[in-house]
């Protein structure tokens, strides 16, 4: 983890300071750490999952179809 760029990701969107960025990354700060992975986690998603619907589109529509129903009804059941 130390040499992803996530480190440095948080403390350029101003999500942490220097220090607290190194202790996510080594582990402590439970709480914190949590609650960043879960933001940058979130971001991914919102970044690759698009992505992967452009990609389905082209090679499968009923699965792609399938999997907005299942991200859908996650949303629904466990996030809303």
């Amino acid at each position: 983890m130390s040499e992803s760029g996530l480190s440095e990701l948080s403390v350029g969107c101003d999500r942490l300071g220097a220090n607290a960025a190194h202790r996510v990354m080594t582990g402590k700060g439970c709480a914190r750490a949590t609650r960043t992975h879960k933001h940058i986690l979130q971001a991914l998603w919102q970044i690759l999952l698009p992505m992967f619907y452009t990609y389905l589109d082209g090679v499968d529509v009923t699965r792609r179809l399938k999997l907005s129903d299942v991200c859908i009804s996650i949303y629904d059941d466990h996030i809303a």
